[in-house]
This record gives structure tokens, C-alpha cells and sequence, in this order.
């Protein structure tokens, strides 16, 4: 799965929520040999090709991408004293400017804002895609 900004936007809630029907339908979510893997964080050319060129014939990667206005992200990371650089206002600004000018390079079949969308209710919208559903 693509990811976000890289701060505060949900990159790792909603993979954990998606994770959870996954498990409870029986299916593997690690990141070998599995049904499903859950990428965290931002990749793009090398790390997709690593992850991606040594799929099996006729598997497609679902790329999602999960998103929130500056605004949302600030005031998450802000508010987790957990988070380290991304709590840095300067450092917080730039990475997310540097995603907005990643982003129409990066290959996405499904884009969330997780401003507007719970965790919950992103993680159920994506596997509810066909390639997830058993």
C-alpha cells in the first residue's frame, strides 16, 4: 500500500485497522509470502520496485494512498508526544511539502483523506475492493 505526507495522516492506523479483517477472515498479514502486505511509510521508485517486481503473474498491487490537509497532520503530531522530528514545525512543513510534490508522480489506485474519513471507515472502503475480498 503507498502512503501519505509521512506524518500524522493515518499511515499507520489504517493499516492496522485493515489488518484486523484480514486476520479475522482467516487471511496472513506480514510482509512475506502472505496475501496481503501493508507497506508503512513513504516509498516510491526503488522501494515499489523491490516490494512489487517480484509478484507472482497476474497479482496487481492495490496502491492507496491515505492523505489529510497540513492542518489535520500538524495538529496530530503536534499532539503526540510519541512522534519525534515530525513534532518539529519547520521539519513538519517541508516533508509535507515534499510529498505535494512527489504526489503526481506516484501511482495510486485509491486516494483517502483521513481529515474526513476515520481509520475504521478508510480500512473497511479498502477491503471492500474486490482484490481484497475473499
Amino acid at each position: 500500500m503507498s502512503r501519505s505526507p509521512g506524518i500524522a495522516a493515518g499511515k499507520n492506523t489504517v493499516p492496522s485497522a485493515l489488518a484486523e479483517p484480514c486476520v479475522a477472515d482467516g487471511r496472513s498479514v506480514v510482509i512475506a509470502d502472505v496475501d496481503v502486505v501493508i507497506c508503512v511509510g513513504p516509498y516510491y521508485s526503488e522501494e515499489r520496485d523491490a516490494l512489487e517486481g517480484p509478484l507472482p503473474a497476474g497479482v496487481r498491487p492495490l496502491r492507496v494512498i491515505i492523505d489529510a490537509p497540513s492542518s489535520v497532520t500538524w495538529s496530530r503530531a503536534s499532539a503526540d508526544p510519541s512522534r519525534g522530528l515530525s513534532r518539529d514545525g519547520d521539519f513538519h512543513v517541508a516533508a509535507y511539502a515534499r510529498f505535494r510534490e512527489l504526489l503526481p508522480g506516484i501511482p495510486v489506485d485509491l486516494t483517502f483523506d483521513s481529515g474526513e474519513r476515520g481509520a475504521g471507515d478508510i480500512a473497511a472502503a479498502i477491503y471492500a475492493v474486490q482484490n481484497l475480498a475473499p
